[in-house]
């Protein structure tokens, strides 16, 4: 199965989200991929990873098999396809591409069998990396904030996956909302998450992650929070919420994920 992490609005913690699920699930002895679809090159940088030219860029215009790109990780069982400053020039070149709405999943339907989950990175806004993402995915997560920016902005970013499914990919489904930077003592928190309850009752994960400088120093250490602070509240929480993320999964494809958790 394929998930895109993915909302138009920056500063959301897209990459905080896919690190540390995509860690969790590989932790749990799941086989995990994650592609770092971002020009920003976060989820490489995030695990120390030299891409050496082996990335997601090269694939994409033909210059190397996909399966010559995927970088072991220092986790058992977890995958990356990383990223590099190449990849800004791919929004310039996909123009001249046939069906350029579709150059990663064409890529990704190779070798999306020989994983239990593909998560995809996005940059934040709604161009051709992101409804190449889209295109090639099962789900989409959208990772928001707990402030009256995110609820707006997600209200557009709801209307663009509408319309790729309206005429590209009608089996995309939202799998949920994961309110990040949680921060329980705030009003504002609270209100925000309302409105969310309100106006999308069925798609809020219950488990919101919580602000934790445990998850903000992780990566600059080469590690997801899992293991980097394994007793600390972040920890906890991306623990839930894989269990939840599965159970979603589990519901809408009825079928049994067997993992060790």
């Amino acid at each position: 199965m394929v998930i895109c992490i993915s909302n138009q609005k920056g500063g959301v913690g897209k990459t905080t989200i896919a690190l540390n699920l995509a860690s969790a699930l590989a932790l749990a002895e799941l086989r995990v991929l994650l592609v770092d679809f971002d020009p920003q090159s976060h989820i490489t940088i995030g695990f120390n990873i030299d891409p050496q030219g082996k990335t997601i860029y090269r694939v994409i215009t033909g210059e190397l098999d996909i399966r010559e790109s995927i970088h072991q990780t220092s986790i058992e069982n977890l995958f990356v396809i990383p990223a590099d400053e190449d990849l800004a020039g791919l929004e310039a070149e996909a123009s001249q591409m046939e069906n350029n709405r579709f150059l990663l999943k064409k890529e990704l339907d190779k070798i999306k069998e020989e994983f239990d989950f593909v998560f995809i990175d996005c940059p934040p806004s709604i161009g051709i990396y992101t409804i190449n993402a889209l295109c090639a995915s099962d789900f989409v997560i959208i990772p928001v904030l707990a402030d009256f920016y995110s609820l707006e902005g997600f209200s557009k970013f709801f209307k663009a996956i509408e319309y790729i499914r309206e005429g590209l990919n009608p089996s995309l489904e939202i799998l949920g909302i994961v309110i990040n930077m949680y921060d329980r003592r705030t009003k504002l928190t609270k209100e925000v998450e309302e409105e969310f309850l309100k106006y999308f009752p069925e798609k809020i994960f219950t488990v919101k992650i919580p602000k934790n400088v445990k998850i903000a120093e992780a990566p600059s250490f080469g590690l997801p929070i899992q293991l980097y602070s394994p007793s600390s509240p972040g920890a906890d929480a991306f623990s839930l919420l894989v269990e939840e993320f599965i159970e979603k999964i589990e519901k809408s494809k009825q079928i049994k994920i067997n993992r060790k958790m």
